[in-house]
């Protein structure tokens, strides 16, 4: 039974590259981390939500499509304990402001991450250029009535400008 994932989470999953090791923050009802397994890109993912209503939702989800070997869900709040073997985290649906101060409070930050923040992106992006991260891919799309920008960042220095941290410096040069 496949569950419908909308185009912005299927966005999102087509950031990760096959095999990596995903933690999927503020994971909702999971339908995200199950289209990771489900579609043969990760074999382990972590679902990771601070309130126990919607983890609850996610391992209903995780149960009825049978995937409780390969996606562990786990109450937190972002990164704070972040499993060792995490390859790159998935946070979409938040604020920037909240995904600064995620990463402001993480116990480990992994080599890479997939941010779809729905607002205050150039303070985002200023944030992760100062904390050593560059853009490595940013896409923009519309879904459900809402453009979406997601970036994908890697440990690395970027100069970033000011319209660069406004528009996205890869969004900029595809004037997409």
């Amino acid at each position: 039974m496949k569950l419908p994932l909308s185009k912005r989470l299927e966005a999102c999953a087509g950031f990760i590259s096959p095999g990596d090791r995903v933690a999927d923050i503020g994971c909702d009802h999971a339908l995200l981390s199950i289209y990771l397994v489900e579609n043969g890109i990760s074999d382990k993912v972590y679902a990771i939500d601070n309130k126990k209503g919607p983890l609850s939702t996610a391992n209903k989800n995780i149960e009825l499509v049978n995937l409780n070997e390969k996606i562990e869900t786990i109450l937190d709040d972002g990164l704070t304990h972040l499993p060792e073997d995490v390859d790159i985290a998935i946070m979409a649906g938040i604020g920037g402001i909240l995904a600064i101060n995620m990463l402001e409070k993480a116990s480990r930050i992994p080599e890479g991450m997939i941010i779809q923040a729905n607002n205050h992106l150039k303070e985002l992006r200023s944030y992760l250029s100062n904390k050593g991260y560059l853009i490595e891919k940013e896409e923009i799309l519309y879904d459900s009535g809402i453009f979406y920008e997601i970036l994908k960042v890697r440990k690395g220095y970027q100069e970033l400008s000011n319209e660069d941290l406004i528009f996205g410096p890869l969004l900029r040069k595809e004037k997409s």
